[in-house]
């Protein structure tokens, strides 16, 4: 914790993943997010235990700040906090202190990258050029970010990925994590974060 000023940026961001109170707040004063770590647990809940409203708490944290977007995405890329793999999990969860990210719940750290999901090059991908490789476990966070993204920002090809093809990937599974998805595009609480994005966005 001494050393954080000496390290990059995106280490501060990395001692998040210990479940440890006293870590998580000093990380997150020291990135002036003091608000972080009630988010960071509230991420890592499983998505079928997210209200609408939690899920749009954490698309508009990330949404207001976009430096925090970044160092995210950087975390992401480079340590893959939020693949989940049945024998070599990104986050080894079998030692305690990485406990919260078990059973792919570091998927849930994507619902803060929902107004710019491009930061990651597996949703830059699947956006831009409407690919949508197999990525087994993560299929399900991946595939909502996208969807909760086009929703969020009326883009025209969200039809076709609230479709769920049937060539989809583990589709039986991701379609139960999509009618969650569903509904909370269908909440007072999102569709108040896209009347404001419309609305900082106006000229």
């Amino acid at each position: 914790m001494q050393r954080l000023p000496a390290l990059p940026a995106h280490m501060a961001l990395l001692l998040m993943c210990f479940d440890a109170p006293d870590i998580r707040s000093r990380a997150a004063a020291h990135l002036g997010l003091p608000e972080l770590p009630a988010l960071f647990g509230l991420a890592l809940t499983p998505y079928a235990r997210k209200s609408p409203a939690d899920v749009c708490r954490l698309i508009d944290f990330g949404a207001r700040h976009p430096r925090f977007r970044q160092l995210l995405a950087t975390v992401l890329v480079r340590y893959e906090l939020h693949v989940y793999d049945n024998y070599n999990p990104g986050v080894n969860w079998f030692f305690q202190a990485f406990a919260g990210f078990a059973l792919a719940r570091g998927g849930g750290l994507l619902d803060f990258l929902v107004a710019e999901p491009e930061l990651l090059p597996v949703l830059h991908r699947m956006k831009t050029q409407s690919v949508c490789d197999d990525h087994g476990n993560d299929l399900p966070s991946l595939h909502r970010t996208l969807v909760l993204n086009l929703a969020w920002s009326d883009d025209p090809s969200l039809a076709d990925w609230r479709a769920v093809p049937a060539t989809m990937p583990h589709r039986t599974r991701l379609a139960a994590s999509h009618r969650k998805t569903e509904g909370v595009i269908a909440s007072a609480a999102f569709r108040a974060l896209a009347r404001d994005r419309v609305t900082a966005e106006a000229p």
